[in-house]
């Protein structure tokens, strides 16, 4: 490839991001496998008091409805089996977003839930959750030791060594960990006892 070939290359590239673009600058996408991510973004936008448009929680309930398996729970991906983590977190997703306990969807998600133990059966991330929502103990968690990052960072064990996304989960998880943060709202008390 000659330079004027690689320069309109280039060009063309260019002009095909610019019209992926939308006008506000992002550039969207399908990132849906995943069912795990849009509870933690639900959660996340309640503990900082983000407020969702009633259009935006009604397609938020739509999305995680429609992902529901036939046995009423939630995988980890659209198309996984159920597990606990991924039921429980979709379940205290819809009920954040105003979903009524009562809702078809929530009492199969129950149902399924009980089926497997519960909800405290849940993955490390899971239990992580729920002890943001002051549904789980934080000292039931496994260690998110936030002195790892004042340690030298030559040392091979240092947080910064981690791959991408490991480290920007754990640096966040850590200092919420350390602070034993979560947040006080009345769907918490509706929670406990479903």
């Amino acid at each position: 490839m000659n330079q004027d070939e690689l320069k309109s290359a280039i060009r063309r590239g260019l002009e095909r991001l610019s019209d992926a673009q939308d006008e506000d600058g992002s550039f969207p996408g399908d990132y849906g496998g995943p069912l795990f991510l849009l509870p933690l973004f639900i959660l996340t936008a309640r503990c900082v008091g983000l407020e969702l448009s009633d259009d935006e929680a009604r397609e938020m309930i739509r999305y995680i409805q429609g992902q529901q398996n036939a046995d009423g729970g939630w995988g980890l991906h659209v198309e996984g089996a159920s597990t606990v983590y991924g039921s429980t977190s979709n379940y205290v997703a819809l009920r954040l977003l105003g979903v009524d306990a009562d809702s078809t969807e929530c009492r199969r998600a129950r149902s399924w839930l009980n089926t497997a133990g519960g909800p405290l059966g849940s993955a490390s991330w899971g239990k992580f959750f729920l002890s943001l929502c002051g549904l789980y103990e934080w000292r039931g968690l496994n260690p998110l030791m936030p002195e790892l990052w004042l340690l030298p960072t030559s040392l091979p064990i240092h947080p910064s060594k981690l791959w991408c996304h490991c480290r920007m989960v754990y640096l966040p998880m850590s200092y919420l960990y350390a602070e034993r943060w979560s947040f006080d709202d009345p769907i918490v008390a509706e929670l406990k006892e479903e």
